[in-house]
Parts: structure tokens; C-alpha cells; sequence
């Protein structure tokens, strides 16, 4: 299979990029990451020549998993705790908006002491203070 155009060599989906030593799509990488990790042993059901392409690649995982050996896919370049990760922590943005939800609202804010004080008084009135 061609693999200059960024097809898959695998099953020859486009946006293909070089993964496990071969150009491969995001799904071939992943289903074959996954593969390899948790050791698993697929068996198929249609003699072993079912076809691997775009639209039928998930109808056979053993005939994937023997094309993704057959073109090139190196096992051994599948690092096997990259998946995992600690506890993450909250982003910056989540934080400050819990932080703004939780705080009291200061009934004299420092903006509010800036608006002239006409408008105050009607902004006041619609914020019920």
C-alpha cells in the first residue's frame, strides 16, 4: 500500500501519521496500543482473510492485528505505562470560577463605588440591596 499520499497502511484511512514505525490512522494507532498493552488475543471467525479497510476495519480485530504486524507496526515501540496518569489537577479557569461562585458578594465592590452616583442608586435598586 501506498503510505506517501497519508493513507493508512493499515486500512487506508486518510490523515495518517507515523505510528509504532509505519503511517498509520489515529484509529489503527489506538486499536493497535491497545492491543499490544492489555495482551490481547483475538481469533477469527472467517478463515482469516477478512478484509481491513475504512468502512470494515472493526469487523475483525484478529485480521487488524494481523495486518498491523504484516505492514510493519513495531510492538516494541508500544510503551506500556504512557497511558497512565496521577490525579489531575483542576485547571486554572475552573478554580477561579468556583472561587467566584463560593466568595460573598461585597455589597460595596470597589466598581460599584466608581459609578456615578445616580446610576448607582438604579443599579442598586435592581440588585435588590
Amino acid at each position: 500500500m501506498n503510505t506517501e499520499d497519508g493513507a493508512c497502511a493499515v486500512c487506508g484511512d486518510t490523515s495518517a501519521k507515523m505510528h509504532y514505525g509505519m503511517m498509520t490512522c489515529y484509529g489503527c494507532k489506538g486499536f493497535f496500543r491497545r492491543a499490544i498493552k492489555n495482551n490481547h488475543r483475538y481469533i477469527c471467525r472467517y478463515k482469516s482473510n477478512c478484509v481491513i479497510d475504512k468502512q470494515q476495519r472493526n469487523a475483525c480485530r484478529y485480521c487488524r492485528m494481523k495486518r498491523c504486524i504484516d505492514v510493519g507496526m513495531n510492538p516494541n515501540a508500544v510503551q506500556p505505562d504512557r497511558d497512565v496518569t496521577g490525579k489531575q489537577r483542576a485547571s486554572r479557569s475552573i478554580k477561579v470560577a468556583e472561587e467566584t461562585v463560593r466568595s460573598p458578594i461585597n455589597k460595596t465592590s470597589e466598581w460599584a463605588l466608581r459609578v456615578p452616583l445616580d446610576s448607582r442608586s438604579l443599579m442598586l435598586c435592581f440588585m435588590d440591596i
